[in-house]
C-alpha cells in the first residue's frame, strides 16, 4: 500500500486568490451597476460592495481556520477542506442575514453580490487546491 503524502497546502496563493476574486467581483458587479444603470442609486451599489467585502473576508476566515500551513496527510486536507466549506457555507449565510436586518442595505443587491462572490471565491479555492494536490501527487 503506497504512503500517503503529508503536505502544505499553499496559504499564500489561496489568500491571494480568494481576495483577488473577491475585489473582481466587487468591481463587476460595480460596473454592471454603473453602466446598466440596473439598480438606480448609491444604495444599492453600497449594499453589493459590503456583500463582496463581507463575504470575502468570511471565505478568508473559514480557509485560515484550517490552518493551511500545517503539514498535514492528504486525505486529512480533504475531509479539512470540506468541513472548511461547510463552515464558509454557515459563516456567509449568517453574516448576511445579520447585515440584511441590521442594516437598511437593498436585499436583491447584496443577494446577489453574496451569492456571486462566494461562488467566485470557492471556484477559485478549488483550481488553487486540485492544481496544488496534482502537482504533489504527480511527483
Amino acid at each position: 500500500m503506497p504512503e500517503i503524502p503529508v503536505i502544505q497546502l499553499p496559504t499564500r496563493r489561496l489568500v491571494v486568490s480568494t481576495s483577488v476574486a473577491g475585489g473582481a467581483v466587487a468591481l463587476v458587479l460595480a460596473g454592471v451597476v454603473r453602466v446598466t444603470g440596473l439598480w438606480n442609486g448609491d444604495d444599492y451599489l453600497t449594499a453589493m460592495l459590503w456583500g463582496c467585502l463581507l463575504t470575502t473576508l468570511v471565505a478568508l476566515a473559514s480557509m485560515l481556520a484550517i490552518i493551511p500551513w500545517r503539514p498535514r496527510a492528504v486525505d486529512a486536507w480533504v475531509t479539512l477542506w470540506m468541513a472548511g466549506a461547510v463552515l464558509r457555507l454557515l459563516s456567509t449565510s449568517l453574516v448576511a442575514f445579520l447585515l440584511y436586518f441590521a442594516t437598511p442595505l437593498d436585499g436583491g443587491a447584496l443577494a446577489a453580490s453574496v451569492v456571486a462572490t462566494y461562488l467566485a471565491a470557492l471556484g477559485v479555492e478549488s483550481v488553487v487546491l486540485s492544481r496544488h494536490l496534482h502537482r504533489v501527487l504527480a511527483s
